[in-house]
């Protein structure tokens, strides 16, 4: 314990050492948030870009439960399922945002890929 006592002396007399380091350190979590979220998006931002739209329903909800923030308790959340015809295809999908009620038979635009209608998702503005 007596050694963090003198931490803050220890940085200002090595300050910019200190900066060097936490800079190094911000680069690198800033280049892995930057590919975990290139990764993560990658699937919805080549629809934005490339997707065809089309008018679609949704017509059911799947219950998926999710841990309510580290508590004991969990919360379930409702993932619209929704149809719609790809060319001459009729297809479905869940799609990924949660909806803010379960309602039924309400139209929605998706955007899907004609390459493979099941990779789709609800198109909502900005």
């Amino acid at each position: 314990m007596s050694g963090l006592s003198h931490l803050p002396e220890w940085i200002s007399a090595h300050k910019a050492e200190v900066l060097r380091y936490t800079r190094i350190a911000q680069a690198i979590v800033g280049l892995f948030l930057t590919l975990l979220g290139t990764y993560i998006g990658k699937e919805h931002f080549l629809l934005i870009l490339h997707g065809i739209r089309t008018e679609g329903t949704i017509v059911d909800h799947k219950q998926e439960s999710m841990a309510n923030g580290g508590a004991v308790r969990w919360d379930y959340a409702y993932l619209p399922i929704v149809r719609f015809h790809a060319g001459d295809r009729p297809a479905q999908f869940v799609d990924w945002m949660e909806a803010k009620a379960e309602v039924r038979n309400v139209p929605v635009t998706v955007l899907y890929d004609p390459a493979d209608p099941s990779t789709a998702m609800i198109d909502r503005p900005v």
